[in-house]
């Protein structure tokens, strides 16, 4: 069946969810960040909110930090660097191998993409343990009241990823013995997707739940940030179930061809449904700053 499409649409459909790739991961996520580090800079500044303002090199809200142009410049020129991969298909007229492993050059990218991403996850990590190490010498009280799974996320969202794990671990089983006994890529397949899922239930149950990784951040603020953290691990973990099953029935019934489509959607979602919902679920303007404050400022 998939023979019978013309590769000039197919490769129309690659072209359009790649440049969708380029602009949502390279330009407008970055634009959304840096929009929200600004509209923080600018109304909660040192001198008003100090607690907001670590003494750690990698703060991207200081005023003499370079990272933030190192962000917005790296991510102008990988947006860049990936329009002119495009063209250059177009140029040499690429097509994607109709047995698959054309994918490749779409998860290449997409690390080069990631990088900004993971300077930018460092950069939180380390004001993070600022602000903690900061909230240690004011001897303040910390909020520990118990929270549950289901105070952040439906169960059904839950039974769904369950069930999609399932559903992939059965297929996976049943689809390799067709071509008889399994090999160690087999079983390292199921390893790893195993490993995933219950690393998304430690970040879950160690993490999300229990650690407060701002420790002045409000109570109403930090539940947002744990639901947040929450679905982004189980709507993550039905994603990489689904993609799993799509890649065994593109080998299975021979559209490997659209491997790099997959890939290139599988890879936007794990982000629009992971960081872009983070951002989308804890509107900067609707944050509580004041606790950024002197205690003295507070208001009681």
């Amino acid at each position: 069946m998939i023979e019978n499409i013309p590769m000039n649409f197919m490769l129309a459909i690659f072209y359009v969810v790649f440049a969708t790739q380029i602009l949502f991961v390279s330009v407008y996520l970055p634009a959304k960040t840096l929009k929200r580090i600004d509209f923080v800079r600018k109304n909660f500044p040192r001198e008003t909110h100090p607690n907001l303002y670590p003494e750690v090199a990698s703060s991207l809200f200081s005023n003499s930090s370079g990272l933030r142009v190192v962000y917005r410049y790296a991510n102008r020129i990988i947006a860049l660097v990936g329009f002119a991969i495009l063209v250059a298909m177009f140029a040499t007229g690429f097509e994607p191998h109709p047995l698959g492993g054309s994918e490749v050059g779409v998860m290449l990218y997409f690390t080069l993409q990631a990088l900004p991403i993971i300077i930018l996850s460092i950069c939180e990590y380390e004001q993070s343990k600022g602000m903690r190490l900061a909230f240690k010498k004011a001897k303040r009280s910390a909020d520990l009241a118990p929270r549950r799974l289901f105070d952040f996320i439906s169960p059904a969202w839950v039974i769904a990823a369950v069930i999609a794990y399932f559903c992939w671990l059965g297929l996976f089983i049943y689809d390799t013995n067709l071509d008889g006994p399994w090999q160690t890529n087999h079983y390292i397949s199921v390893l790893i997707i195993s490993l995933l899922n219950v690393g998304y239930v430690f970040y879950i149950a160690r993490i999300a739940l229990v650690k407060k990784q701002d420790p002045f951040k409000s109570a109403k603020d930090h539940n947002k940030q744990v639901s947040a953290a929450v679905k982004t691990m189980v709507f993550s973990s039905t994603i990489v179930s689904l993609f799993s099953i799509l890649t065994i029935a593109a080998d299975r019934y021979g559209f490997e061809i659209l491997d790099p489509v997959m890939t290139s959607i599988f890879l936007q979602a794990c982000l629009l449904f992971g960081y872009n919902l983070v951002l989308n679920m804890q509107p900067v303007d609707e944050l509580d700053f004041d606790v950024y404050k002197n205690v003295a400022d507070q208001p009681s």
